[in-house]
């Protein structure tokens, strides 16, 4: 029989090790998870940034070539007037110019047209069909953009092109003359394809998107088409809250939102230089997407070096448990061997060693399965105990001879020096302790040798401890010795019969014997006549 299992030996030494490996690698999961986080984050925020400034150092391009073409247009068509041109002279100017707009194969913006309303009368060189009784001026977005404008240019937000129906803005501006006064306002129409294709575009992941809003947070691009020209709180959700405080004059970098589907998604917001905002929207979930495909490839590499770490581990555990299992098996080889010798000198108790770790592995079992005792018992390792018993005579070995072998009853003096034994074999194991790394199969052993004399009324020896003052494997030893002794013949008697031991034992419980392990001993002895061989 092996004196230790070799798995167990491995894990009771070694779990702790282990499960500091995955715990180590555990906290680096989560440690990766948030740094790896914050990483992405501060990039997708950088990222977001630059996008932001790029896109509006392409818009103020864009409008400050339109508001360029049409301050051209303006002071031409303000000098005309100064000077009293006619009006088909101003309408012929004009169609020359949008001739010229929509020939031309460079520039940003792509424009739809230019036309004037002066002195309430349409200066119309694009088809606008003045005389329509349906178009009213007062109505349309570029007379009430140009009218609160002052004496600067400015932009209307989108809107449907009475002509064809398509989404179009304008850039307008008051035509005053010298004297200060307004006489009307010019007009040039912008086609917002490019606008709207560049914005939308403006996606930091896959199923991103950018938008345009004015100055009064209403859409001027946006994905869906339905959108333009409704305000940003339309967008239910967050973007209600994001709405109110973009308006305060907050900043809006990196939000976490819910959209009104439900979906979550990262925003960006900023405030350009003619009071626009340009938006960005990032789905949340591409965001972690990068950031799990990221910790995934981090938790691969680390449990493959955490199961390589344990398998070295475990490799270096084992190789080293096959060593102590070796070295232990020759300590217990020769501890068993020096008991033996001990046995080979007292011909009179031969086999003793080998009944006694028999009855112990009985009452130690039964022990358990009674459930006694069981906060002095629960951390017992029984099988290395049994081992050990085999030593509780070892003092044996210092006892002389003309004593230890003698044939008939001892003398009172000799029995006081056989009693020694106890006390001799106490202070051989604590040499042997003093010269070996092995602790737990030796103190059994020792506990076991020195106090498996000791009685319950205190008339033992060598301490005269009694009752609990005894140590309980002490107490479990003594039955077993005496059970072996009684059945056993000794020069001085004959081996009595498994009742009489039986009986005997029982006589002398509460006096020799622990009341509560003659129980435990009567239930289990006929594996003692059956073991011991009473």
């Amino acid at each position: 029989m092996k004196l230790f299992s070799l798995p167990r030996l491995v894990s009771r030494d070694n779990y702790l090790q282990l499960l500091f490996v995955f715990a180590a690698f555990a906290l680096m999961a989560i440690t990766s998870f948030l740094f790896i986080g914050r990483i992405l984050q501060s990039r997708l925020s950088s990222e977001a940034n630059a996008m932001l400034f790029s896109a509006e150092s392409n818009v103020r391009a864009g409008l400050s070539e339109a508001e360029t073409t049409l301050l051209n247009s303006y002071y031409i068509v303000q000098s005309m007037i100064e000077r009293n041109a006619k009006s088909e002279e101003i309408i012929e100017y004009l169609a020359l110019t949008n001739e010229w707009l929509r020939k031309r194969d460079q520039g940003l913006m792509i424009y739809d047209g230019i036309f004037a309303y002066i002195n309430g009368e349409f200066y119309d060189s694009i088809g606008l069909k003045a005389a329509s009784s349906d178009y009213i001026p007062q109505t349309r977005p570029w007379y009430q953009t140009g009218i609160r404008s002052g004496k600067s240019v400015a932009f209307t937000v989108p809107y449907m092109d009475w002509r064809n129906g398509n989404t179009v803005m304008s850039a307008v501006r008051n035509i005053d003359l010298k004297n200060g006064d307004m006489v009307g306002i010019i007009v040039l129409i912008i086609k917002i394809d490019w606008l709207t294709e560049y914005v939308d575009s403006l996606a930091l992941a896959s199923g991103g998107y950018g938008m345009l809003l004015s100055q009064n947070l209403t859409f001027m691009t946006y994905p869906d088409k339905t959108f333009i020209g409704r305000q940003l709180r339309d967008l239910g959700g967050d973007y209600r809250d994001i709405a109110r405080k973009l308006r305060s004059g907050k900043e809006m970098s990196a939000v976490r939102i819910k959209n009104s589907n439900g979906s979550s998604a990262i925003v960006f917001f900023k405030r350009i230089f003619n009071n626009w905002y340009i938006g960005i929207t990032t789905p949340l979930s591409r965001f972690y997407y990068d950031l799990y495909d990221s910790v995934r490839i981090l938790i691969v590499l680390g449990l493959v070096l955490a199961l390589s770490l344990c398998v070295i581990l475990l490799r270096l555990a084992i190789a080293k448990a096959k060593a102590v299992e070796k070295s232990l098996s020759l300590e217990r080889a020769l501890l068993k061997t020096m008991a033996e010798l001990v046995e080979c000198r007292d011909d009179i108790t031969g086999g003793h060693i080998d009944r006694t770790q028999r009855g112990m592995k009985i009452l130690l079992d039964e022990i358990r399965k009674a459930g006694i005792y069981q906060e002095i018992t629960k951390d017992w390792d029984i099988d290395l105990i049994t081992q050990s018993s085999q030593l509780h005579d070892i003092g044996k070995i210092s006892i002389e001879d003309r004593i230890l072998k003698k044939p008939g009853r001892l003398t009172e003096d000799e029995f006081n020096e056989m009693k020694k034994h106890t006390t001799f074999g106490e202070q051989i194991i604590i040499k042997i302790e003093s010269m070996t790394k092995e602790n737990e199969f030796l103190q059994y052993a020792k506990i076991l040798t020195v106090s498996h004399h000791e009685k319950w009324d205190g008339t033992g020896y060598p301490k005269g401890l009694k009752e609990n003052e005894i140590p309980l494997l002490g107490r479990i030893m003594a039955i077993a010795d005496v059970y072996d002794a009684l059945v056993s013949v000794r020069s001085y008697k004959n081996a009595f019969t498994h009742e009489e031991a039986v009986k005997i034992m029982v006589e002398n419980k509460g006096k020799q014997f622990d009341p509560n392990l003659i129980d435990i001993f009567l239930a289990v002895a006929d594996k003692f006549k059956k073991a011991l061989g009473g």
